[in-house]
């Protein structure tokens, strides 16, 4: 614990909004990445191991490989949830709400089909726990706020595993204000690189910087802005894309505040992607390791290929929106 200083220069702002803290029935333990919130849930559930779906980032994996825990891949089904009839009763299964757009109905029926659920909320932030006996929520907020790290573990009944050393990120945090006066593509090389450091400093709780930042975050104004966005973009696109009935049940539950609309061509994302970035829409293509291990079913292949996560967070209001919409029906 750091010592006591009285006067000085003022630091950043701490203040008291988080948006999960620990609360009657409900336990939070905070971390550095998602990863690690996710290896901690294996552990504490106790099971021997894990189930995870191959379209998923690969940090996953090798978070997994480095704390030696056993995990076997599983594919999608249509509609996202798992292809999997069962599991076994000392096993855990790892289920994303992919593009924060699956409804709080989908979580319910996958936790009474499964004796021990992970559910990983990284592109999911403000979906509401599941609190049920076996379930696990994780959250990663710099989807949805600007910190370069931190995650969150929500649990029903007290999390059993030994509290783990502070990070420390201020070093990692520094292209954030570079950021405000640069703009985001002049410090994309940064940020990669900070991506490395928190590769490389392994599991810790989250560091004071995060947590600082994450009290003061406007949750509401975030929410309502990605909320207004995502139905902009679908009102003009919805014709468009292969998601639309998910997209449609997106927009009618309350508790779904996205991460990105989610476009789904036909064919043919890679040229989509190349003709958004030459108009400096950056979008990326979510992890192309699905199809370098040449183990993906052809759902999980289209989903790398042909996927256009198009931007609708809370820098953007429906004029941008429009203009982003415009480039894609051009084409």
């Amino acid at each position: 614990m750091k010592p006591r200083e009285y006067g000085g220069f003022l630091p950043l702002e701490r203040g008291d909004g988080e948006w999960y803290q620990s609360a009657p029935g409900r336990s939070v333990r905070r971390y550095n990445a998602a990863r690690y919130a996710i290896v901690t849930a294996v552990q504490d559930s106790g099971c021997r191991r894990v189930y995870v779906p191959h379209y998923l980032c690969a940090s996953v994996y090798q978070a997994l490989d480095r704390y030696a825990i056993d995990y076997e891949k599983y594919h999608l089904a249509d509609d996202l949830s798992p292809a999997l009839s069962t599991i076994e009763e000392d096993a855990v299964i790892v289920i994303t709400n992919y593009f924060g757009v699956l409804p709080h109905s989908f979580f319910r029926e996958q936790a009474a089909r499964f004796p021990h659920v992970i559910f990983d909320h990284t592109q999911g932030f403000f979906t509401a726990p599941t609190l049920q006996d076996g379930v696990y929520d994780v959250y990663s907020p710099r989807k949805f706020v600007g910190v370069c790290d931190g995650a969150y573990l929500v649990t029903r009944g007290p999390i059993r595993q030994p509290p783990l050393p502070k990070d420390c990120s201020a070093a990692r945090a520094a292209y954030l204000l570079h950021t405000l006066e640069d703009g985001t593509n002049a410090n994309y090389a940064a940020s990669l690189a900070s991506e490395d450091a928190l590769t490389q400093a392994g599991m810790k709780e989250m560091s004071d910087v995060t947590q600082s930042l994450l009290s003061i975050a406007p949750y509401d104004r975030i929410r309502q802005r990605r909320k207004a966005n995502f139905a902009a973009a679908h009102a003009q696109l919805a014709s468009h894309n292969a998601l639309r009935c998910l997209c449609d049940a997106a927009l009618t539950d309350d508790d779904v505040t996205p991460m990105v609309y989610p476009l789904l061509l036909p064919v043919d994302g890679g040229a989509m992607r190349r003709r958004l970035v030459s108009q400096r829409i950056y979008v990326p293509q979510w992890w192309r390791a699905v199809l370098e291990e040449g183990q993906a079913n052809a759902w999980e292949a289209h989903l790398s290929e042909d996927l256009i996560p198009l931007p609708i967070d809370q820098r953007y209001d429906e004029e941008d929106i429009r203009t982003i919409c415009a480039v894609v029906l051009s084409a």
